[in-house]
């Protein structure tokens, strides 16, 4: 609704296509009441003033009638981008004994997700916590290899993989927990034997 009332001035008034101009224009198209012509107004403090313009809200709500399709195509898209997010997984976990009681203990984890475990301005503000990997036996059972805890500060997504290795003592037999955790991309524990 661009008509000017009294000479008054609206969007685009002096022939510029500015900003405003090109959102009523898209407004227009869509049918929305979205602009009210300027006219004169006499204000008991201010004096004479103008008032008009774009409809409160107009240029950032969607018309009504619009509202069901773009709810679905919003719905639909949220659906996808969290197909994307990151999920993490112990891919491999597997051991190798080594003889008198010693283990070799190697896990792989991975990041199913498309997205990584965390952006980079998530690691440089320590926003997001690192992926984190522990193997559950005493720190002092640990002969060599990782650490106990280990974190690496992301993992990318579309299937990236990191390796971490434990060289262990321990009971022929027993089962070792080894716990996956990342903020933002879940968690998941694998369990092997000594053996």
């Amino acid at each position: 609704m661009t008509a000017q009332a009294g000479g008054a001035r609206g969007p685009g008034a002096s022939g510029a296509a500015g900003a405003d101009a090109q959102v009523l224009k898209a407004l227009d198209s869509l049918g929305a009441q979205a602009f009210v012509p300027w006219k004169p107004f006499r204000h008991p403090e201010l004096g004479e003033v103008e008032i008009g313009g774009f409809v409160p809200y107009a240029t950032t709500n969607p018309p009504a009638a619009r509202l069901p399709e773009l709810g679905e195509k919003h719905g639909r898209f949220l659906v996808e981008l969290a197909g994307m997010l990151p999920r993490v997984r112990i891919a491999e976990a597997k051991v190798t004994a080594n003889g008198g009681g010693v283990f070799t203990v190697e896990v792989e984890v991975e990041n199913a997700g498309f997205l990584p475990t965390s952006l980079q301005h998530g690691v440089t503000s320590g926003s997001v916590a690192p992926v984190q990997v522990q193997i559950q036996v005493d720190a002092s059972d640990i002969l060599t290899g990782s650490d106990k805890t280990v974190t690496v500060p992301k993992l990318d997504g579309s299937g990236a993989r990191q390796r971490w290795t434990w060289v262990i003592r321990g009971r022929q037999g027993a089962q070792v927990e080894i716990r996956l955790r990342a903020q933002k991309g879940g968690t998941e524990t694998a369990t092997v034997t000594l053996r």
